[in-house]
């Protein structure tokens, strides 16, 4: 069963009514203004490429697939909210290695919030991702890539436009 989210102010509602948790794997819980925010920086990095972010949610989720980039899967994470309120600048990208259904193989990185902008922090393959040492934040360990190991969005633009070339 799928669904369609009209816009990030909807889609907590209905991730919900498809069964998926509220509850995280760390045990805290998603909230609508987490879902709305993450779901603009989807559309932020997507627009970039003159993508559209996947707006279907599932069962499970969205499945791990914001867009689509030269062939290959995108996942598109947002730093989020800090607890001041104020959009997080630094932190990781932080996967689940008991997820593989997230795996893609390319991860764009977005901080800021509506209200402030959005930016790409970076971007990373799902290589440069398991390279890195998992950790564990207090939920169980994870592949985590600092903000900082992140690559920056113009060399991914050259790959792109690179790809676009050859095409």
């Amino acid at each position: 069963m799928a669904d369609t989210a009209t816009d990030g102010s909807d889609r907590y509602k209905h991730k919900r009514n498809l069964g998926v948790s509220e509850t995280r794997f760390d045990g805290t819980k998603y909230n609508p203004e987490t879902d709305r925010q993450a779901y603009a920086a989807e559309e932020f990095a997507a627009g970039i490429f003159g993508q559209k972010a996947n707006d279907k949610l599932l069962r499970g989720g969205d499945g791990g697939t914001d867009f689509k980039l030269c062939g290959r899967r995108v996942e598109v994470y947002h730093l989020g909210i800090g607890k001041d309120g104020r959009p997080r600048t630094s932190g990781h990208l932080i996967m689940n290695p008991k997820e593989p259904q997230r795996f893609a193989g390319l991860y764009l990185v977005v901080r800021g919030s509506i209200e402030e902008g959005f930016e790409i922090a970076g971007w990373a393959s799902h290589a440069a991702l398991t390279r890195e040492p998992v950790q564990d934040f207090g939920y169980g360990d994870r592949y985590a890539l600092p903000v900082g190991k992140l690559l920056p969005l113009l060399s991914l633009l050259e790959k792109v436009h690179e790809s676009e070339s050859k095409a």
